[in-house]
Order: structure tokens, then C-alpha cells, then sequence
């Protein structure tokens, strides 16, 4: 039996979509930046600068903070996600018979993102600050038995990213801030390969060495697995300023640069005895565990906000926010393989540009306590149910948000907050026809739900 190069393409361990199961802003992105931002949706972030989480949404804000401060948050994300098949099937040239396996898979889990900042003032001019922050990552476990586990069984992402900034204080009216960030990406993503698809897929006229080793399309028995893991360290900058035209009023404008990655890792093949068998008999080094790489661009964010205090009465704060991510950098993902013999394996995904739009209130209860709320639509980048896979099963989505923020003492203060989100009933009706013959074509509807709490210790240092 002879394996030609388009064997490789039915692997799936190119499917190295950035993400696994459900992040909580548009496309893969965490946004969950500060335990006091999350009870108004993030409403105004880049304009209210009440602590020192605006290191993350505008470094400009570091002027409004008057002494140094550290704080610490962490957020609990509870997902949900059910993917219900609705007919999914092999590749027509492969018969177009459908897969066997369960008829739903569910990822449930809690996932903790931590926030870490510290900013101190110079001067009445000047501040500078550094933060901690996992702006990407999310994580899904699907079983090896789904009737889509030829697309992915289990994914992880994670980006930490370590932001030093400068604010300057041009004049009483605006405030300029920069920051660097350096991220490290860490990626580990699998799933099945169907031996009989790739042995089929390369033998139409005679697939009788197929049927005979057992290796026939869909047959669960003999399929194999491919896993891909990589990291990155890569760097990215960002800034941001502020205008205050009245006492009442801040605006704030930030800008966060996109970061290109290298992701250099390893391919891990564990094949099925009987393709292995024909593997050996090919004399072809195909599906052989060797180092792999890949290239991700994390999107650029533009952001505008306001923050309005009522005159008539202090106590009411309205927020605004309107945020423009260009995810149209993540139009294709190509896996290439140091192995000669095997080729690259691309997945086109076609994103769009996207905006998230949100306000809230803060109302100054007392002296000691802030109550918050605040509403957000967030748009998916992703353009429909024919580039939608089951790593990325994302919305639009609306957010509902509630919070309180308590301050105990001169230097100790408290921030909860709790967020629901809900998005529509999601189809997906991906035939990835760019992976070749032999690829699944995965339809089915996904309901998916999220809940996060958080909650920030902030502490002033006199």
C-alpha cells in the first residue's frame, strides 16, 4: 500500500484553533480583568480608573491614583457547553454515512484567571505600574468517543501576559499612558484519527487492503489519536489616554497592539496497530511523533469610554463602552511539520472584525459602599455555521452584570462581582473542506451558558 501526502491531511492534529470550548468575549478572548469591572459588564473600563485594574484597559488611569496600590483578583468561570448532533457524517467520497459514537457530548468545568497589579505614583505627573493578566485561555474535554472526536477531543489555551506601563500627566485636562507586554502562550490540543478514512482516501480504487486490515471509514475500533502541543514567547505593546473636559467627565481611549506568535512544540501520534502495520509496509515516515510549529496572531482592541457623574446627585456614575477587536488576523491556521514527508495541514477560519458594546451604573451607596450593574452585547467573530468547529462553538452573546465594592479602612477595600451569559442556540455545519477528502462533516446545534464570579483585595500603601 502507498501513502501519498494527502494521507496526513485527515490528522486533525492541525486543528490547532486557538481556543478550546467557550472564552467569555468575542472569539477566544478573556476579558476578565478586575473584579470591579465585571459588576458593571466593563462598562466605561478605559475611563474610570477607580483602581488599579486600569493598568490592563488604559495605563493612562494611573494618574487618578494618588498613592501605591497592589491588588489581587481572581475570577471562577463556570461554563457549560452541549453539542447535540444533528447528523453528523463521513466525507461523500467516503460514503457519507454517519459516525458512530454518542449523540451529544457536554464540556462542563471552572476555570480560575487570576489578576495581579501593582501602581505607584512618582509625582503628581507621573506613575508607573505592572500587571499580570491572562487575557486568552480557556480549556474542553469531549470524550474520545463523540461522534465528533475527529475534529477534537480535548484543547487547552493559555496566554499569560506580564504588562510594565507609564502614565504621564500632560495637563489638567489629559493624561497619556504605554505600556510592553510580554506573553507566553502555552497550546495543547487533540483529537482522533479516523485510520480507515486516511487508508480509503488514498486507495478509492482498491480499498481492499482497507477492508481486509480493518481499516474502514468511521470504524471505531481501530482509530488512532494525534495530539499537538507548543508555546511561545512573543512580545506586543499598547497605550491609551485620557481627557477630562469637565470635573464630572473622564474619556478614555486605549489602544492594545496585536501579538504575533511562533508556537514551536511537538506532533504526538498514537496509531492503531493495524494502521501502524500499513504504515511500516508503506515505507513512508507519515504519522511519526516529531517537533511542529505554527504561527497565531492574538487580535488588536481599540476601546472607548466614558464615565459621567450626575451632577444633580454624586452618588450616580454612568458608564459607556464601545470596543473593536480585529479578528480578521485569525483568517487561516497552518500547522507545519519538520518531517519532510509530511505535509502542512491548513485550516481556514475566515473571522471578522467585531465591536462589544456595554453601560452601566455605579452608585455610591455610602462612603464605604458601591453598588454596580451594567448590561454588554458582544459579537462573534466567527462569520457562521460552516466555519464554526467544535473548538470554537462561540455566540454573540449578552452579559448581565451585578457587583459591590466595600472599602473597610483608609488602605483595605473589597470588590465581588457576578456575571450571567447567555447566547442563542448555536449551529455548526463545518465540512472543513480544506483538510481534504477524507475530513468528518460535523453538524449539530450547541447550547452553552456562563457564569463568573470574581472577586479583588485591594490594598493602598500609605
Amino acid at each position: 500500500m502507498y501513502f501519498h501526502s494527502s494521507a496526513l491531511k485527515v490528522a486533525g492534529v492541525a486543528a490547532l484553533t486557538t481556543v478550546s470550548g467557550l472564552a467569555n468575549a468575542g472569539g477566544y478572548a478573556l476579558i476578565e480583568h478586575g473584579a470591579s469591572g465585571l459588576g458593571n459588564a466593563y462598562a466605561g473600563s478605559a475611563a474610570v480608573a477607580a483602581d488599579t485594574s486600569t493598568l490592563w484597559f488604559n495605563p493612562a488611569g494611573m494618574i487618578q491614583l494618588t498613592d501605591r496600590e497592589f491588588m489581587i483578583g481572581a475570577h471562577a468561570i463556570s461554563s457549560s457547553t452541549t453539542i447535540n448532533d444533528e447528523g453528523t457524517t463521513l466525507n461523500t467520497a467516503l460514503g457519507g454515512t454517519p459516525v458512530s459514537g454518542p449523540g451529544s457530548a457536554s464540556n462542563d468545568g471552572v476555570t480560575l484567571v487570576p489578576n495581579i497589579y501593582y501602581v505607584a505614583p512618582l509625582n503628581d505627573d507621573l506613575a508607573y505600574g505592572i500587571a499580570l493578566d491572562v487575557p486568552f485561555g480557556s480549556g474542553s474535554d469531549y470524550g474520545s468517543e463523540w461522534r465528533g472526536r475527529y475534529s477534537a477531543t480535548e484543547s487547552s489555551i493559555r496566554v499569560i501576559d506580564i504588562n510594565p506601563s507609564i502614565a504621564y500627566r500632560v495637563s489638567d485636562k489629559v493624561q497619556l499612558g504605554a505600556g510592553i507586554s510580554i506573553q507566553m502562550m502555552n497550546a495543547n490540543l487533540a483529537n482522533a484519527v479516523d485510520s480507515g478514512a486516511v487508508c480509503f482516501s488514498v486507495n478509492l480504487a482498491d480499498p481492499a487492503p482497507c477492508v481486509n486490515a480493518g481499516l474502514t471509514p468511521g470504524n471505531q475500533a481501530v482509530d488512532s489519536a494525534a495530539k499537538i502541543d507548543g508555546d511561545s514567547t512573543a512580545f506586543g505593546f499598547n497605550f491609551g489616554a485620557m481627557f477630562i473636559p469637565a470635573e464630572h467627565t473622564r474619556i478614555g481611549v486605549a489602544y492594545r497592539h496585536s501579538v504575533k506568535h511562533e508556537l514551536e512544540g511537538t506532533g504526538t501520534f498514537d496509531n492503531s496497530a493495524p494502521f501502524q502495520a500499513l504504515l511500516d509496509a508503506s515505507g513512508l515516515p507519515l504519522f511519526q511523533t516529531g517537533p511542529g510549529s505554527t504561527e497565531v496572531t492574538t487580535p488588536a482592541t481599540l476601546s472607548f469610554s466614558v464615565a459621567h457623574t450626575l451632577q444633580q446627585n454624586n452618588k450616580l456614575q454612568l458608564l459607556a463602552d464601545l470596543t473593536w477587536t480585529q479578528w480578521s488576523v485569525f483568517d487561516e491556521l497552518v500547522i507545519q511539520f519538520d518531517n519532510a514527508a509530511q505535509p502542512d495541514v491548513l485550516q481556514v477560519q475566515d473571522w471578522d472584525d467585531v465591536v462589544r458594546v456595554s453601560g452601566g451604573v455605579n452608585y455610591q451607596h455610602s462612603p464605604k459602599l458601591t453598588l454596580r450593574a451594567g448590561l454588554a452585547f458582544d459579537q462573534s467573530p466567527i462569520p457562521g455555521p460552516t466555519r464554526r468547529t467544535p473548538r470554537i462553538p462561540g455566540n454573540d452573546r449578552t452579559w448581565y452584570s451585578v457587583g459591590l465594592g466595600y472599602k473597610s479602612s483608609d488602605t483595605l477595600s473589597f470588590d465581588v462581582g457576578f456575571t450571567h451569559i447567555t447566547l442563542d442556540e448555536t449551529p455548526i455545519d463545518n465540512s472543513f473542506p480544506e483538510t481534504g477528502a477524507s475530513a468528518t462533516h460535523v453538524r449539530g446545534l450547541i447550547d452553552s451558558s456562563v457564569n463568573i464570579i470574581s472577586a479583588q483585595v485591594n490594598w493602598k500603601i500609605k
